[in-house]
């Protein structure tokens, strides 16, 4: 058996019964979009809270920083970029860039071509241009 709670809506005010722990609004305020809402939050006299990203104000819940996905994924690429070779090379290239596993250089494998030379040297294999042949991976 679902236990019934009386809940106050966060745009009207008006009480409102659910079974849901988590309902802020009454059923007339829940069907409504969430733009609608906020604006009528507006006449409530509830304060906006200033996106971290764009600054354009907006309605949200207690803790958010943006206005949107996009301010934070925006947020989010702008702290990436601080210039390091790895940010610089994935602009200019478009690639995933990692350091190279023995040396330490950016590269887009799991080595770079000197210390993929060196290994394949050290163990007596010929370099993928001495073959002639490309290597298929089945």
């Amino acid at each position: 058996m679902l236990k019934t709670m009386v809940k106050r809506c966060l745009v009207c005010g008006a009480e409102f019964e659910t079974t849901q722990r988590h309902a802020k609004y009454c059923l007339e305020h829940r069907r409504l979009s969430r733009s609608v809402r906020e604006r009528q939050m507006q006449g409530q006299g509830m304060a906006p809270t200033i996106c971290a990203q764009c600054g354009k104000p907006f309605y949200g819940h207690g803790n958010a920083r943006f206005c949107s996905d996009i301010c934070r994924r925006r947020n989010a690429a702008a702290k990436d970029d601080v210039g390091t070779i790895a940010s610089m090379r994935r602009k200019q290239v478009g690639l995933s860039v990692r350091a190279c596993h023995d040396c330490g250089r950016p590269t887009t494998d799991y080595r770079c071509p000197a210390c993929r030379a060196a290994v394949r040297q050290r163990h007596g294999v010929a370099d993928d241009a001495a073959c002639g042949e490309e290597w298929v991976y089945a």
